[in-house]
């Protein structure tokens, strides 16, 4: 549940990477990574030739969602149920998704006004709270 504190943290999460492997190309690399298109890898990483990557090169896997402020009352389950059912996924999935992307090491430990990452979701939700 949220606790009481004007803290936040900041809804942009880390920059995460990708070291391509032998055999690999942007459309394979594409499939690992939720909601994001080849385009967006090569606008990420100012490809010239998208279908000259090597192995061993890093690149930069663009996050797509929105920012999400913790009410009083919510909980990481909560948040992560609701925006499942709005994309259409596993909420399991979602809540493992919204944990990494925002650095959460203990889910139990969210804020009131804490700010979260929510990948893939369009658009931020107002969730009922039970």
């Amino acid at each position: 549940m949220a606790m009481n504190s004007s803290v936040g943290f900041s809804a942009s999460p880390r920059r995460r990477y990708h070291i391509v492997k032998s055999g690999q190309n942007l459309d394979s690399i594409t499939k690992q990574y939720y909601g994001i298109s080849v385009a967006d890898i090569i606008k990420e990483n100012n490809l010239k030739d998208p279908d000259h990557i090597v192995p061993g090169q890093r690149l930069i896997i663009p996050w797509k969602g929105v920012s999400h402020l913790v009410r009083e009352g919510e909980y990481l389950e909560l948040i992560a149920k609701a925006y499942a059912k709005a994309i259409g996924i596993n909420w399991r999935s979602m809540m493992t998704q919204i944990k990494q992307s925002n650095g959460l090491y203990d889910p139990n430990k969210l804020r009131q006004n804490q700010k979260l990452f929510i990948p893939r979701a369009k658009k931020t939700l107002q969730i009922k709270i039970p």
